[in-house]
């Protein structure tokens, strides 16, 4: 029996090609988190679903393991970084 870690996905479809769903993804180096389509490997930001990465690329903050190698997010890695989002959004609010 093989026991592999869970995934996360989005409920929305893929914005690329509107099927299967995004995959929370995490660079085995840096921790980074994007989307990444289960359908056709497109890989997304976070918090830009609208712009493509380049697929076949390397992680943008790293810059070191490719997308290919990026291993499931936990539970914890996809709430840090979505907490990380909104902290960044909120600092930046006119006061």
């Amino acid at each position: 029996m093989e026991v592999r870690e869970p995934s996360w996905e989005l409920k929305a479809p893929c914005t690329c090609c509107g099927q299967g769903g995004l995959t929370f993804s995490t660079c085995t180096n840096c921790g980074d988190v994007v989307f990444i389509c289960a359908e056709v490997g497109t890989v997304f930001a976070v918090n830009d679903l609208n712009s493509a990465i380049d697929p076949s690329g390397v992680c943008r903050t790293c810059n070191r393991v490719a997308y290919d190698d990026f291993r499931n997010a936990s539970s914890d890695e996809i709430q840090l970084r979505l907490y990380s989002l909104t902290s960044t959004s909120e600092s930046n609010r006119p006061r």
